[in-house]
């Protein structure tokens, strides 16, 4: 591959991936579900209809022509786009977890004992 692609994972882009693989059942991809259903549906939807095409239109926001690429060229984008999808994930769960709460001096034991219990790494426990 000569071009160097940059993926784009901004909520526009990625509205437009979660209905591209939605349309194949394969939308779980995106939160890091593992990928089921029958396997050559979801291969004939991405190279037979040419959705892989589209896809790689859509996160390189490149009008390219990506069917004439070869397929280990392609595999490169899908990587950047789904590499760059996992750090951004990892970065906005750890800005959603919950993080441990320090007792408060006027808090008693008894008290301290009844809040919610957060195991070692500051993640509500819900068992």
């Amino acid at each position: 591959m000569d071009k160097k692609y940059t993926v784009h994972t901004d909520l526009d882009t990625l509205a437009e991936v979660w209905n591209l693989f939605e349309e194949v059942g394969a939308e779980g991809l995106l939160i890091g579900k593992k990928l089921t259903g029958d396997m050559s549906e979801i291969i004939s939807f991405f190279v037979g209809q040419k959705k892989l095409v589209e896809f790689c239109r859509i996160v390189t926001q490149s009008d390219d022509d990506f069917g004439k690429m070869k397929f280990l060229e392609v595999g490169q984008i899908i990587k950047d786009f789904f590499t760059e999808m996992g750090a951004e994930s990892a970065g906005l769960f750890s800005i959603l977890a919950v993080r441990p709460q320090t007792q408060k001096k006027s808090e008693t034991p008894e008290k301290k004992a009844k809040s919610p219990d957060t195991t070692s790494s500051g993640n509500l426990n819900i068992n």
